[in-house]
């Protein structure tokens, strides 16, 4: 159950897989990061010409990693549609006309969207080499991303048996008890409830703690340490905000925050229009390390 006011919140099904698919395309660079191009649906197909469409697909051309996206709910179950859905996907995504045709797409939308280009420049990417980039993306096993309203019986079992890095948000729906509104609950800092690693062969689920207290705990950052975000609404200069890492969350002005919620406080103080974030994208260690930065080596 959730509150706001004096108005209660009570949890419901997804009417449909559709639904669940519109949070996500919505919600895209809160889940797979605030620098990710997200295409929707697209068909592809396997080199024997079988078709199947994911439910989109995610590239991070500044962390060089790609994913396919496939929103699901767990009453479909894992062995009778989500398995078998999944697999055409990753055979199709092998196929060089699938790499083609995104790449293809991701130049495009590069090419239309100023802030994507503005960015990939302060990155040091210049825009002759973006395609030579975007193809090294793709030429890497995608990630298999899996929104969904609760993990199926044998979910944990049949991604081991997967060669690919498979991530999973558990997403939850609530509808108001007196009206129509609804209001959608993402996994704390929107990151991933469950996730596989892969090395050296052997396949290991783990389900992520608090980002903070596991950054704390593995010694990647410092109690009281400075952490930087910059940020200035589209076309103005930026601001650059400083706040201080602690086990519960990020200090700034006297609050102790999730960093997505600190990220979110300061683009509003900056002037922007109270857009959501993905702070584990945009804090970062003064030699310019994210959270997320962080988080990898945790997972290495």
């Amino acid at each position: 159950m959730l509150v706001m006011d004096t108005r209660t919140y009570l949890e419901q099904g997804f009417r449909d897989e559709a639904e669940i698919e519109r949070v996500v395309a919505q919600h895209a660079q809160v889940l797979f990061g605030n620098d990710v191009i997200f295409l929707p649906k697209t068909k592809i197909e396997t080199q024997g010409g079988t078709s199947t469409i994911p439910d989109g697909f995610a590239i991070d051309i500044l962390k060089r990693r790609w994913f396919i996206v496939e929103a699901e709910l767990a009453e479909h179950g894992t062995w009778d549609h989500i398995a078998p859905q999944i697999n055409k996907q990753l055979a199709a995504a092998q196929s060089a006309d699938t790499r083609a045709k995104l790449r293809a797409a991701i130049m495009g939308e590069v090419k239309k969207d100023r802030g994507i280009a503005a960015r990939l420049e302060e990155a040091g990417i210049n825009k002759l080499d973006v395609a030579t980039v975007v193809q090294s993306i793709l030429d890497k096993p995608p990630i298999v991303a899996v929104p969904i309203d609760e993990e199926p019986k044998d979910w944990e079992a049949w991604v081991k048996t997967l060669r690919n890095v498979v991530q999973t948000w558990v997403i939850r729906k609530f509808q108001c008890s007196t009206d129509d509104s609804i209001a959608y609950l993402l996994p704390e800092e929107a990151a991933p409830t469950m996730e596989t690693s892969i090395k050296d062969g052997a396949v290991t689920v783990s389900r992520p703690t608090a980002i903070m207290s596991a950054l704390l705990q593995a010694g990647l950052l410092n109690e009281g340490q400075v952490l930087v975000f910059k940020y200035g609404p589209k076309g103005q200069q930026r601001t650059t905000f400083e706040g201080t890492a602690h086990a519960n969350g990020i200090l700034i002005g006297g609050q102790t925050m999730t960093p997505s919620a600190a990220a979110a406080h300061c683009m509003k103080k900056a002037g922007g229009k109270g857009e959501a974030a993905n702070g584990r994208d945009l804090w970062k260690t003064s030699d310019g390390q994210s959270l997320n930065d962080l988080l990898e080596r945790i997972r290495l």
